[in-house]
C-alpha cells in the first residue's frame, strides 16, 4: 500500500512530510472540492504515475493534459517539455 511505501514519512528536496499528514488526507473526502471549478483547473497527469493511478481519481476535468511516460513528479526534461508550455498557455 501507499502507507507501507511512506514508512515514517517522505523526504522532499526542501523538507519532510510526516506520515500523519498522509493519514489525515486519507480520512478526508475531496470528491467535491473542485465542484464548479472544472473550467478553471488544468489537470496535468502522467500516464505512468505509480503513486496515484488515474483510475483512482473520481473527478475528470475538461482541461486535462496527459503526459506520455510521465511519473508522479513530472520533473524529467522530456516530461516537462510536454506540460510546461501548455500550462503557461492555460494561465495566460
Amino acid at each position: 500500500t501507499v502507507l507501507q511505501f511512506l514508512g515514517e514519512g517522505v523526504q522532499l528536496r526542501d523538507g519532510y512530510i510526516k506520515k500523519e499528514f498522509f493519514l489525515e488526507l486519507l480520512a478526508k473526502d475531496f470528491t467535491h472540492a473542485f465542484d464548479g471549478l472544472e473550467y478553471r483547473v488544468l489537470h496535468i497527469y502522467g500516464d505512468a504515475d505509480d503513486l496515484v493511478p488515474i483510475e483512482s481519481i473520481p473527478k475528470h476535468f475538461s482541461n486535462t493534459l496527459l503526459v506520455k511516460g510521465g511519473d508522479h513528479e513530472l520533473e524529467q526534461k522530456k516530461m516537462m517539455a510536454q506540460w510546461v508550455q501548455p500550462c503557461v498557455n492555460f494561465l495566460i
